[in-house]
């Protein structure tokens, strides 16, 4: 199964205009059985003057 974690492309934009440092993590691959719960590691990087509150992050099943 292969994992895609992307932030809004508001986020993005915001990003290219103010500069700092923007990036995501994840595994590239997880194996699981079928039907079963997985926990999928990541972390999200930006600059810390554009921290929010509140981080979303969305995942898409099968993705490329």
């Amino acid at each position: 199964m292969i994992f895609l974690a992307t932030l809004p492309l508001f986020w993005i934009m915001i990003s290219a205009s103010r500069g700092g440092h923007w990036g995501a993590w994840m595994p590239s691959t997880i194996s699981a059985f079928e039907g079963t719960c997985v926990s999928i590691p990541c972390r999200f990087d930006f600059p810390d003057e554009l921290r929010p509150a509140v981080v979303h992050g969305v995942w898409y099943f099968n993705s490329p």
